[in-house]
């Protein structure tokens, strides 16, 4: 097993895929993967199609792409940039 974590990549989530639809148990597939048990069901769980009931390796990347992308903090000094250039230009002047 993998000591410290690491996303699953997109060659895993198609391998999870294929062995998923030749009916692989999850034990079995996170065997063969080097992953916890865990990994792979929580995979599962979060990007099953329930209308479709499949999993798709490429959508499930994606969805972690954008989750990923939209999981950080805004940066608040960007949003308001009226009061940091205010902040900014007067600590420049030693104000």
């Amino acid at each position: 097993m993998i000591l410290s974590y690491t996303h699953l990549t997109l060659i895993e989530r198609e391998c999870l895929q294929e062995f998923y639809e030749k009916g692989y148990s999850i034990r079995k597939i996170a065997k063969i993967l080097e992953r916890s048990p865990s990994t792979i069901s929580r995979e599962l769980k979060r990007n099953f199609s329930k209308k479709r009931k499949h999993y798709h390796s490429w959508g499930a990347h994606v969805k972690y792409l954008v989750r990923r992308k939209d999981c950080h903090r805004k940066n608040n000094l960007l949003i308001y940039t009226d009061i940091y250039n205010y902040v900014f230009n007067k600590l420049h002047s030693f104000w």
